[in-house]
């Protein structure tokens, strides 16, 4: 039980700090999505589609640049996968208590 609950805040911790530094990296993107939200959906549409995808999500919201949209989404996918692992060591946990009421300690 030690190991399981070691590995499971090891796991809450990672997620954690994932969530934080995905924050941190997309604070200015929200804030300009927020200050301008129909500036930014005007922006995004004004350049075509065959055009290069970086230069596209900088002009989204000037000033921040595509560096911290992509470690951004890197660290918030990284929170989902931890969070997904989470999940799973969780039902593997329930399974090893059942297990130990059933077969006893």
């Amino acid at each position: 039980l030690d190991e399981w609950l070691r590995f499971d805040a090891s796991l809450g911790l990672l997620a954690v700090g994932a969530a934080y530094v995905a924050y941190k990296q997309l604070q200015l993107a929200f804030d300009g999505l927020r200050a301008d939200p129909v500036g930014a959906a005007q922006r995004w549409q004004a350049r075509p589609g065959a055009e290069d995808f970086t230069a596209r999500v900088e002009a989204l919201v000037p000033g921040v640049p595509a560096d911290d949209w992509l470690w951004g989404g890197v660290a918030g996918l990284g929170c989902l996968a931890v969070l997904l692992i989470g999940l799973l060591w969780g039902i593997i946990g329930i399974l090893e208590l059942f297990g130990s009421a059933a077969y006893g300690c």
